[in-house]
This record gives structure tokens, sequence and C-alpha cells, in this order.
């Protein structure tokens, strides 16, 4: 994942708090539970849904980051086909 220019001062400092506190650097390659279930909404795949999630789902939304495919399906939590700011706010 990696952020386009232009990205706001602000939201790019919010979005690496929210790293920080969710331990968000951990590789992303175990994207499913221990028990084989997937946490939808869980984008930072972390164990748990949390603002940081939201917050990667709308920078996604507004063109700003990329996401892989497990983080795209993870945000797609009102159930279209395409991820919209409708998807971060329920998270």
């Amino acid at each position: 994942m990696y952020f386009k220019k232009g990205f706001g001062k602000f939201t790019s400092f919010l979005l690496s708090l929210s790293f920080i506190f969710s331990n968000s650097f951990v590789s992303f390659a175990e994207n499913i539970n221990s028990d084989n279930t997937r946490i939808y909404g869980d984008v930072t795949m972390d164990g748990e849904i949390t603002a940081a999630d939201a917050a990667l789902v709308l920078a996604h939304v507004l063109g700003k980051i990329e996401m892989s495919e497990e983080q795209i399906i993870r945000a797609r939590v009102t159930g279209n086909k395409i991820i919209t700011a409708n998807d971060a706010a329920a998270i």
C-alpha cells in the first residue's frame, strides 16, 4: 500500500497514528483468522474493526491509496460490488 501525491498532511498524520496504534505494519500475508473466518470490515487485518479500517477504506475511495485484493474483499461491507464511502461509514 502506498500513498499518492497530494495526500493531505492531516489525513496522512491520522492514518499514521492509526497504523501505529493498530499494528498495521504486520504482514498482510495472514488474511484469515486461525478459525478460517474472515472479518469483514477489518481492512487492516489486525483482528479488530476500528476507525483505522474506516480511514483506509475512505482513503481508497478517494484514490489516495491502493488496497490488496484481500483488503478490498474485507472492505465491501454494504454488499455492493464496488467500495464506496458508504462502506467506510458502515465500518
